[in-house]
C-alpha cells in the first residue's frame, strides 16, 4: 500500500517475493507439479542450493560479526538462512511427493523463507540509520547528509539529488493514493494533504543549498520544518493503515485488523515475526479483557437476562483463544492451510458471538432496574415520579430492580453478575450490594453511600461485641470421663467455629474500607475488590453459623443426657442444664 515506510518489499500470490533465489525455486516447484522437471533434477538443484546456503551462512554472519552488527540484525539473519533452509528441505520432500495439496504447503514455505530474507535486509538498512531525529531510517541518512554538507564533506550536487529523489517517491505515493480504486476512507485525503506538505518542505530545503557560503541558521530552520511534516506523514499514514485494515466482515475494527494481517501473511506480504507479533498483542488485549470481565462479574446481580449475557460473553473469549491457538499451531508447522483458514472462521465466529452479547448488554443496560410506564411502556429512571415521556404517575416499588447492575467492563457494557456459590442473600448484604450498584451508577451521593457502610459497620462492631464466650461446660465432677472428653471436643469445635465468625466480621469491615475508598479515587475496581471481600466475609460467617448450630445442639444434647443422668441417680433434681447457656450468634444481627 502507498505510504508503508520501512517494512519487507510486498509479494503476491503469483510468485513474486523479493528474493531472486525464491522466485526461481518457485518456478522449479511450480514445473515439478506439471511433471516438467524430473523428482532427480529438482533434488539435484536442492542439494546445490543446500551446500551453498551453508557457505552463505557462515560468510554473512561472520561479516555482520566483524562489522559490528546489533544483536537483532544478527538474529534476523540467522533466522532467514533457517527458513530458507526449511524451504529447501521441504522442496526436496516435494520432489518425491508432488501433489496440489503438497505444492501449496510448499510455497507457503518458500514465501516466508523470502520474506525472512527481507526482513533481515531491512533490519541492516534500518541499524544503519537508525540514530536519528526520525524513527524513518530514509529521514534519517537524509539529516546525516544535511551535517555531512554544513562540514563540507558531502556537495550541494549530492544532498540536492537526495532531495529530488524522495520528492519523486513522494509524487509517485501520491498519485497510487488518488488512483485508488473503490471508496477511500477520509484518512486517504489527510495522508495526501501530508505528502503536499512534506513536498512543499522538501523544496524549501532543496533552496537553502547553494555552492557558495552556506547559512547554517537557515539550513537548519528548513530542516526542522521537514522534521514537522516527515512526522506528519507517519501519523497520517497509520491513521490509513488502521482505517484499511479495520475493514472486514465483523463488527469489531480490531478483529478486521487481525483478519486482514493473516491475509497478507497467507500471500506473503509479512513474514512469520511481524505476524506472530500481531498475533501476540491481541491475544494479550483479549486475555486482559477477559480477566477483567470475571473480576466485574463478582459484582451482585439477580437478573437471569444479564447473567446469561455475561456468560455469552466470557464463552466468546474462550473462542477468541481457541482461534489464537490453532493461528500459533500453524506458525509452529503443525497445521496446513484448511487449519489456518478454519482458525480464521473461529475467529470470526468468535468476535461477532461477543459483538451480539455487548449489544445485548447494551440493551439491558438501558431498560435493567427502569420503571415501565403503565400508559405508554416508556423505561423511566427508578427514581422518577411520573413518566419522562406521557408525565403519568408512575408506580413506586420498593427496590425496583433487585441489586441489578449496570457498570460497565472493557468492551462489554452491560450488568455484571456474581456466582453465589455458598454464599446466602440476606436482607443486610441485599442493602449493601444495592448501594454499590447504586454509587457505581451515579444514582446516589458519596454521603448516601458512606450512611450505608456505617450503617453495616455499626451492625458488625455490635455483633462483635455481643458474641458470647463459650462456656466450660466439661468442668463438672459429676459427668463420667467419656462425657468429659466428649464436651470438651465439641468446645473445642465451638471456640474454632467461633473464632472463625469474628474473622468473617473482620473481614466485612476491612471490605467496608475498601468499599469506602471508592469515594476517594473513583476507581470501580474497588467496589469489585470490596464485594469480593464483604461475600468472602458473609461465606465465613454463615458457615460458621450453621456449624455453630449444630455443635451448640451436640452440646446441649449431652449436657441434657447428663443432667438427666444425676435427676434419675438422685430421683429428682430441677437443676438448669448447661447447655441453655450456649447459643450461637443470630445472623440477623450481624447482616
Amino acid at each position: 500500500m502507498a505510504g508503508t515506510q520501512s517494512t519487507p518489499p510486498q509479494t503476491t500470490s503469483q510468485g513474486e517475493t523479493p528474493s531472486p533465489l525464491c522466485n526461481h525455486l518457485l518456478e522449479q516447484v511450480k514445473l515439478r507439479l506439471e511433471d516438467s522437471l524430473s523428482e532427480a533434477e529438482l533434488k539435484s538443484g536442492v542439494s546445490e542450493a543446500l551446500a551453498s546456503l551453508e557457505q552463505a551462512r557462515e560468510q554473512t554472519l561472520e561479516n555482520l560479526e566483524r562489522d559490528g552488527a546489533k544483536d537483532d540484525v544478527l538474529e534476523a539473519f540467522e533466522k532467514s538462512f533457517d527458513d530458507m533452509q526449511i524451504a529447501l528441505e521441504a522442496i526436496d520432500e516435494f520432489a518425491s511427493g508432488a501433489t496440489a495439496e503438497s505444492h501449496e504447503a510448499v510455497r507457503l514455505t518458500i514465501f516466508r523463507a523470502a520474506n525472512a530474507t527481507a526482513y533481515a535486509v531491512t533490519t541492516m538498512q534500518q541499524a544503519q540509520f537508525s540514530e536519528g531525529p526520525t524513527d524513518m531510517p530514509l529521514f534519517n541518512a537524509l539529516f546525516k547528509m544535511k551535517e555531512g554538507y554544513l562540514e563540507g564533506g558531502v556537495e550541494g550536487d549530492q544532498l540536492r539529488e537526495a532531495l529530488t529523489n524522495i520528492v519523486k517517491m513522494t509524487k509517485a505515493a501520491i498519485q497510487e493514493l488518488v488512483a485508488s480504486e473503490g471508496e477511500q476512507p477520509p484518512q486517504r485525503d489527510g495522508l495526501v494533504r501530508a505528502y503536499e506538505e512534506q513536498i512543499e518542505s522538501l523544496e524549501r530545503v532543496g533552496e537553502t543549498i547553494s555552492e557558495g557560503q552556506k547559512d547554517k541558521s537557515e539550513v537548519d530552520d528548513a530542516f526542522a520544518e521537514l522534521l514537522r511534516t516527515s512526522n506528519g506523514v507517519k501519523e497520517a499514514m497509520a491513521l490509513l493503515n488502521e482505517a484499511i485494515m479495520s475493514q472486514g466482515p465483523c463488527r469489531l475494527a480490531r478483529t478486521n485488523v487481525l483478519l486482514s494481517a493473516s491475509d497478507t501473511f497467507r500471500a506473503g506480504g509479512i513474514g512469520v515475526e511481524p505476524f506472530g507479533s500481531t498475533l501476540d498483542e491481541f491475544e494479550t488485549e483479549i486475555r486482559e479483557e477477559k480477566a477483567a470481565v470475571l473480576e466485574l462479574s463478582a459484582l451482585p446481580n439477580q437478573s437471569e437476562p444479564v447473567a446469561k449475557e455475561i456468560r455469552g460473553v466470557k464463552e466468546a473469549y474462550d473462542l477468541h483463544e481457541e482461534a489464537l491457538g490453532m493461528f500459533a499451531e500453524f506458525l509452529d508447522g503443525e497445521g496446513g492451510p484448511e487449519d489456518f483458514e478454519k482458525a480464521q472462521k473461529l475467529l470470526i465466529e468468535a468476535s461477532e458471538k461477543l459483538s451480539d452479547h455487548k449489544e445485548a448488554l447494551e440493551k439491558l443496560g438501558e431498560s435493567e432496574g427502569k420503571v415501565s410506564c403503565v400508559r405508554c411502556g416508556t423505561l423511566n429512571d427508578p427514581n422518577n415520579r411520573v413518566c419522562d415521556s406521557c408525565s403519568a404517575q408512575l408506580p413506586q416499588q420498593a427496590g425496583v430492580g433487585g441489586i441489578a447492575s449496570t457498570m460497565d467492563f472493557q468492551e462489554a457494557d452491560g450488568s455484571a453478575t456474581i456466582g453465589h456459590g455458598e454464599l446466602e442473600m440476606t436482607s443486610n448484604l441485599e442493602r449493601l450490594f444495592l448501594a454499590v450498584n447504586e454509587i457505581a451508577e451515579e444514582r446516589s451521593s458519596d454521603d448516601e453511600f458512606e450512611e450505608v457502610l456505617l450503617w453495616m459497620d455499626n451492625l458488625i462492631v455490635n455483633a462483635t461485641a455481643t458474641m458470647p464466650e463459650v462456656p466450660n461446660m466439661a468442668n463438672n465432677p459429676d459427668y463420667s470421663p467419656e462425657l468429659v472428653e466428649q464436651i470438651g471436643q465439641l468446645q473445642e469445635e465451638l471456640n474454632g467455629q467461633r473464632d472463625l465468625m469474628l474473622e468473617g466480621m473482620a473481614t466485612i469491615r476491612s471490605a467496608l474500607n475498601t468499599l469506602q475508598s471508592f469515594t476517594e479515587g473513583r476507581d470501580k475496581n474497588t467496589l469489585v475488590k470490596g464485594v469480593r471481600e464483604v461475600r468472602d466475609g458473609a461465606i465465613k460467617m454463615q458457615q460458621s453459623e450453621r456449624a455453630l448450630a449444630l455443635i451448640t445442639e451436640a452440646l446441649q444434647a449431652a449436657a441434657a443426657e447428663a443432667q438427666a443422668a444425676r435427676e434419675a441417680e438422685a430421683q429428682g433434681g430441677g437443676a438448669t442444664t448447661e447447655s441453655e447457656a450456649v447459643e450461637p450468634p443470630k445472623r440477623d444481627d450481624i447482616g
